[in-house]
């Protein structure tokens, strides 16, 4: 069994090149680069719509904007040294139109980026799929709708809707689970896509 200190997690994550980092943006929101520094990563959201509002006591850049027509938030989530590792996006729909919306972007990445790696739409009794209550059963906790791209080697990508009834779309760096570990204070994990965010395929000059 693997044990770490915060301190040794944070200083194996000051010694990731960012070359390495730099070849895994195969997924990445807004043209943002895996290891990218805080002006390029605040420079390449704005570019795409979002205004930066804090940089916030953990150091991670926020955004405020639209997608799909709903107010949204980008939290872009740095390690102390200031490389990027994940950009999680909020997208506060109404509660009536989180299912559809996450739908419509599911459909977007999946035409953009194949079919993803894992598809979860589950519900716990007294729900099921298909009785109307999808919305209830997931502000219960009782369902989930959440797909993921990508796996450990190359970080993921997810879209699910939340138990706020919002849509979460989260980009992750393989590195990510390191840095989550160094915030949390725990040992080095092995899995990634914990918490702590298209009718037609995205345009090109959409951010996702």
């Amino acid at each position: 069994m693997r044990t770490a200190s915060a301190a040794a997690l944070a200083l194996a994550l000051a010694v990731i090149p960012s070359a390495m980092l730099a070849q895994d943006n195969t997924r990445t929101f807004a043209g943002t680069k895996w290891g990218g520094g805080e002006d390029d990563t605040k420079e390449k959201i704005s570019a795409a719509g979002f205004e930066f509002t804090q940089k916030d006591e953990d150091g991670d850049l926020n955004f405020d904007g639209e997608v799909m027509g709903y107010g949204s938030r980008v939290y872009a989530m740095l390690t102390p040294d200031g490389k990027l590792m994940k950009v999680t996006v909020l997208i506060a729909t109404p509660d009536e139109e989180a299912i559809s919306t996450w739908r419509t972007m599911m459909a977007n990445m999946t035409k953009k980026y194949g079919e993803p790696a894992h598809l979860f739409e589950t519900f716990k009794s007294p729900y099921k799929k298909g009785d109307g209550k999808t919305e209830q059963a997931i502000q219960e906790g009782k369902g989930t709708l959440a797909a993921f791209w990508g796996d450990e080697d190359e970080g993921f990508m997810m879209v699910e809707v939340t138990d706020k009834l919002a849509v979460r779309v989260a980009y992750e760096s393989k590195y990510w689970p390191l840095e989550s570990d160094r915030r949390t204070g725990k040992t080095p994990s092995s899995s990634s896509s914990g918490g702590k965010a298209k009718r037609d395929p995205a345009p090109a000059s959409s951010p996702f």
